[in-house]
Order: C-alpha cells, then structure tokens, then sequence
C-alpha cells in the first residue's frame, strides 16, 4: 500500500454491497481504519477476515484515485509551465526585434547629411560597431530568460496574468537598453518580491 496522507477520499456507492455482508460494528471498524488510513498511510488490520477484505479494497481504491489525480495535476502543470515559457519568449522575441530595429536606425546616418569628412569612415568601422550593439542586445535577451527561470517554482503560487505582468514591469530596460529595472534594485530576491506585488495587487512598487 503506498503511504501518501490525504485529508479526503472517495466513498463509491457499490461498497454498500460488501458493507451489507458486515455487522454494525464491523463496518465502523472499516471506516474507523480507512479514515486513519488516509491520514497517515498506515493500513490496520484486524483478525477479521471479512473487516480486511473490505479494508484492503478502499484503501486500493484510494491509492488508485491518488494515482489518476497525480498524473491529472502533473499534466496540468507541464502545459501551463509550457503556456507561461511561450507567452514570455513571445514577448522577448517582440522586444528585441523592435530594440534592434531601433539600433540600426540610430546607426544608419542619413545620406543627405553627410559632409566630406562622414563619407570617409571606413566601412569596416561601421561593421564593428553594429557587431558591439547586436553582442549587447544578445546579453540582455540572456538575462531575461535568467529571469523567467528564477520565476518557475512560483507558476503554482500565482496566476498567469499577474506573473506576465510582473516580468514585463521588472525587465524594462533603461534609455542606455543595457540594463533591466530588476538589475538596478539595491536587494532582489523573485518569492519575496511576488508576495509583495500580489499583496499590493499589482502595484508596481
């Protein structure tokens, strides 16, 4: 018998049959049995044969249910770690697109404003310093799945919405795009600062 502790299970109709066959007393020493059984995962026997039939088969039922609930919670679990992965490297993959368009903007000078001394500059300089700002861009888009990590254990403790909205808030990055507001903070550490944006319902404090 597995020895997990539940504070509840499942009574199913079709046990009247066996109860039936049961004096008074020994039904409430089945039920006495099973309920500690479910609290501590400790089967009690007794020296009535007919009492252990009944015993053995709640208590294989309810390691059954377990089971099945279990693999139900596990499956629920992975899709929604899954969902939240994507959702937050949607939004990544959106970030550093526009930040990197905006960085070749920045870089390309207009044509018409070129004097003598700008159409000089060697091409391979120009190379070099776009190559700089695409190594930076990469490094930010590091640690911000750093930062999706550091939040998974808590995707059972609060809802989706408030965690996309808590990332979205601690990952703006500064005017220099070089550092994230979470990377500016004298302390961090991610539970604490989840229990605090849930008790304030997210305000961005």
């Amino acid at each position: 018998m597995a020895t997990t502790k539940s504070n509840s299970f499942i009574v199913y109709c079709d046990l009247n049959d066996q109860l039936q066959l049961l004096s008074d007393e020994e039904a409430g020493i089945v039920f006495k049995n099973i309920i500690g059984y479910s609290l501590t995962g400790q089967l009690s026997l007794t020296d009535n044969k007919a009492v252990n039939v009944v015993l053995v088969g709640m208590a294989t039922q309810i390691d059954r249910n377990k089971r099945k609930y279990e693999e139900v919670r596990a499956k629920r679990s992975a899709a929604g770690k899954k969902g939240n992965e994507h959702r937050w490297h949607h939004n990544d993959s959106t970030e550093a697109e526009v930040s990197t368009q905006a960085e070749e903007k920045t870089s390309a000078p207009d044509k018409g404003d070129l004097g003598a001394s700008d159409r000089a500059i060697p091409v391979k300089e120009k190379k070099a310093s776009s190559a700089v700002k695409h190594t930076r861009v990469a490094s930010v888009e590091d640690r911000k799945n750093d930062f999706i990590k550091s939040m998974e254990m808590y995707t059972h403790d609060y809802d989706a919405d408030m965690l996309n909205d808590f990332y979205r808030y601690w990952t703006e990055l500064n005017k220099q795009r070089t550092k994230m507001r979470f990377e500016m903070q004298k302390t961090w550490e991610v539970g604490k600062r989840l229990a605090m944006w849930s008790r304030k319902s997210y305000n961005q404090a």
